[in-house]
């Protein structure tokens, strides 16, 4: 993996001597850079730090999690075009589930409109509180994972089927 050639790099790439597992190295180191880079220090009072920390450190392994287990899985297919593949299944995969949040968090504030006052205080107090937050940020980290490991398994299978790969028995 070269770290800041760039020249090297790219003459690397136009004559095709960087390999799927170096272009997998690359997009796992950085997606960890941004995971950490999440971490640096904001306007957080101190207290929320450690649920700050906590919430970097699950979506960290969760991260890492998805993204080896997308290459294994496209590894056992047709071993190619892994970075063209991650990419846009996560931007399709990534649109499709900032509409649901979208519609969820709309339904959401609806209700919290029309319901009484009092029980508004408690849901609101509830939907604040710093274990929903980080619940809701695992959550939706491993939904999205999820998806994506589901839909390299779909790509997967129908490479392998239209290369013949599968024998019926």
């Amino acid at each position: 993996m070269i770290w800041l050639n760039l020249k090297e790099l790219e003459r690397r790439l136009a004559n095709g001597e960087v390999t799927e597992r170096t272009g997998f190295q690359y997009l796992l180191t950085l997606m960890i850079f941004f995971s950490i880079a999440q971490l640096l220090p904001d306007d957080s009072p101190f207290p929320e730090y450690w649920w700050d920390f906590a919430d970097f450190l699950l979506g960290l392994v969760i991260m890492i999690f998805g993204i080896s287990s997308t290459f294994k899985i496209n590894s056992k297919g047709g071993k190619k075009d892994y970075l063209k593949r991650y990419l846009s299944l996560s931007f399709v995969i990534s649109l499709r589930l900032a509409i649901f949040l979208f519609l969820v968090y709309l339904i959401y504030k609806i209700i919290m409109f029309v319901i009484p006052g009092d029980l508004y205080l408690l849901l609101d107090g509830i939907a604040s509180e710093n274990i929903f937050q980080l619940l809701l940020s695992t959550g939706i980290s491993l939904l999205y994972y999820f998806l994506l490991i589901q839909s390299f398994e779909r790509v997967n299978m129908k490479h392998s089927l239209e290369a013949g790969e599968f024998n019926a028995a």
